[in-house]
């Protein structure tokens, strides 16, 4: 996998819990993320450059919203073991006020480097 992202990703101090938007399946938990893409960690392989919409649930901590909506295509996966995949995906369609979460998720909620 050659790495061709142009920002850091940064790791949370949260697992944030990430659903399908249409199904309310769980889809994984987001390691990490960046204003273009997250990071996840799922239970199951999904097929690649595929289009989802995606609800991210942030944490209560979180002032002023309770979730990101946004529509993501994934890019690469990774088996780490026989049940746990490592999942990239790219944002393809996200609002200006999610982007502005995302932002403040990093610098409020982000491991410190």
């Amino acid at each position: 996998m050659l790495n061709k992202r142009s920002l850091n990703r940064r790791h949370l101090l949260y697992y944030l819990k990430v659903y399908d938007q249409h199904s309310d399946i769980f889809i994984g938990n987001m390691v990490d993320i960046t204003t273009e893409g997250i990071l996840l960690t799922c239970d199951a392989e999904i097929k690649i450059h595929t289009c989802f919409d995606f609800r991210i649930i942030l944490p209560e901590e979180f002032p002023d919203a309770d979730e990101i909506l946004c529509r993501v295509q994934s890019k690469w996966q990774r088996q780490l073991n026989s049940e746990v995949y490592d999942i990239g995906f790219n944002f393809i369609k996200i609002s200006t006020k999610d982007t502005s979460n995302i932002n403040r998720l990093i610098d409020e909620f982000a491991f410190q480097h």
